[in-house]
């Protein structure tokens, strides 16, 4: 099973997107468990302030490092000694399918959504292993794109998908590109419209190679629910 904590302000937003999908079916067969850890709970004062205002001034604010790095601690506790601790931030590296593969040979992950104008840097260097990105855009925080690289890793999962033929092979120089090729449906016809040549082209490449390695084809006719 692969442990997964997410320290978020906001936790229902994580708890009630990974109901539904590939994710929820992997937490149903017991091959993946996500939690999280809410920076308020270490909190002392009344409002419990999780923002500050950023050394040296300027707009908006910063995630407190008190509570932040103690949320980070009590999610450690809960995953595998070594489990590694990664931010979601825009400064970070840019996700890609390898670096997913990497992550996904660890037995449990501690994910940090940022919220403001990002996290107190001390914490960054001290608590992080390593940060990630999964565009060049401004979002309002980290936890779309932590739900993006858990629904990423949860595909990988012995068990998790219906059809584990779908799931993208990788070669040596990163990800296979074969699940952006067209598709169109069994249905030789829809609204006047037939397969498209560049569909039967790409469909017809994949059949063959399929079988050319002797892997198990399944009938074109079947639906494919991990969509």
């Amino acid at each position: 099973m692969l442990l997964i904590e997410v320290v978020t302000l906001f936790p229902e937003m994580i708890r009630e997107s990974l109901l539904h999908g590939v994710v929820g079916r992997a937490q149903r067969r017991g091959l993946l468990r996500v939690s999280t850890e809410d920076p308020r709970r270490h909190t002392a004062d009344v409002h419990h302030t999780v923002d500050d205002r950023p050394y040296g001034g300027g707009p908006g604010m910063v995630m407190k490092p008190e509570p932040l790095s103690a949320a980070i601690g009590a999610a450690r506790a809960r995953v595998p000694a070594g489990s590694p601790v990664a931010a979601l931030s825009a400064q970070g590296e840019r996700l890609t399918q390898q670096r997913v593969r990497a992550l996904a040979g660890h037995q449990g992950l501690v994910l940090v959504a940022g919220r403001y104008e990002g996290m107190d840097e001390r914490v960054l260097e001290s608590e992080v292993d390593l940060e990630l990105s999964i565009g060049d855009y401004v979002l309002s925080g980290g936890e779309l794109p932590a739900l993006v690289l858990i629904d990423a890793l949860a595909r990988l999962l012995p068990g998790a998908l219906c059809c584990p033929a779908i799931t993208p092979r990788l070669s040596a120089g990163g990800a296979s590109r074969r699940w952006a090729a067209p598709g169109c449906g069994v249905a030789s016809c829809w609204m006047g419209w037939s397969w498209t040549p560049k569909a039967r082209r790409c469909c017809g490449n994949f059949c063959r190679n399929r079988i050319s390695s002797h892997e198990h084809y399944s009938d074109p006719g079947s639906r494919a629910h991990d969509a």
